[in-house]
């Protein structure tokens, strides 16, 4: 009895084995790539991998958006062409592609599906600044104790490790203030 191995070609899947005469027939069909929102994709892309955080909400029908990509530099909220995104990306991708983010002082967020600003936050009972209204916005030097104000405060983004970033906020506010009077 001799014995034949066959493999259905990359990227299918065999649908159906069957004997006509004395043949063989095997019957395969191509497997479509449908990565889910928040999925990390990967692909070749000219020369070099694309490893993207695949983004559902906003596909179209020859490409999809994404929340982040590594294409030689990393990129936030693009479109990309959907052939470079042909497969799952492996561990190591993603973490190169977490690393990166990381290292713009962002991070994913995988249950609300988004990229995130990591906030940095002072130890207990170190100061931080405040933008409080005292007839106008001021920068307000606040020691946090992690109560419910400060951690109001750091929830809603009204907390700040720096006067000036907070005079900032301070300076907007003002202004928004101004137009309304």
């Amino acid at each position: 009895m001799e014995k034949q191995i066959y493999k259905a070609p990359e990227g299918s899947k065999i649908v159906s084995v069957t004997t006509e005469e004395n043949r063989v027939v095997i019957e395969y069909e191509k497997e479509v790539f449908e990565p889910k929102d928040g999925d990390f994709v990967a692909g070749q892309e000219y020369h070099e991998i694309s490893v993207a955080i695949y983004q559902l909400a906003k596909t179209e029908a020859n490409g999809f958006y994404f929340h982040a990509a590594i294409r030689g530099v990393l990129v936030f909220s693009d479109w990309a062409n959907v052939r470079y995104a042909n497969r799952l990306a492996t561990e190591s991708e993603k973490q190169q592609l977490l690393d990166a983010i990381a290292k713009d002082g962002k991070r994913w967020n995988a249950e609300k599906k988004c990229i995130e600003k990591v906030r940095e936050r002072a130890k207990r009972n170190h100061g931080y600044w405040s933008a409080l209204n005292l007839g106008k916005f001021e920068p307000a030097s606040v020691l946090d104790t992690y109560d419910d104000m400060d951690n109001g405060r750091y929830e809603s983004g009204n907390y700040f490790l720096t006067e000036s970033d907070c005079q900032r906020l301070c300076d907007q506010l003002n202004n928004v203030v101004s137009n309304f009077e």
